[in-house]
């Protein structure tokens, strides 16, 4: 008896194997592309905060009072 001589058919075959197969695993590309789009909104919403912030003050409030002298002007001896 040759060994293509067989009581199973060819196609019944194939498709015993490939019902046993393991299925392969389903990628999905939703949570990644949700993630990225979550991502790239936040970063806006910081790039535009940032733009719309006010400067920040670097002075101190004595030094725009009335007596103080100016930046300016130097400071004289004996003067407080």
């Amino acid at each position: 008896m040759a060994e293509d001589d067989s009581t199973l058919e060819p196609s019944e075959l194939a498709r015993a194997r490939a019902l046993l197969a393991r299925p392969k695993p389903v990628r999905r590309f939703w949570p990644v592309l949700t993630a990225a789009a979550v991502l790239a909104l936040v970063a806006i919403a910081f790039a535009v905060a940032m733009v719309l912030a006010p400067p920040l003050k670097r002075e101190h409030l004595t030094a725009s009072t009335p007596d103080s002298p100016s930046r300016d002007e130097p400071a004289e001896a004996g003067v407080p």
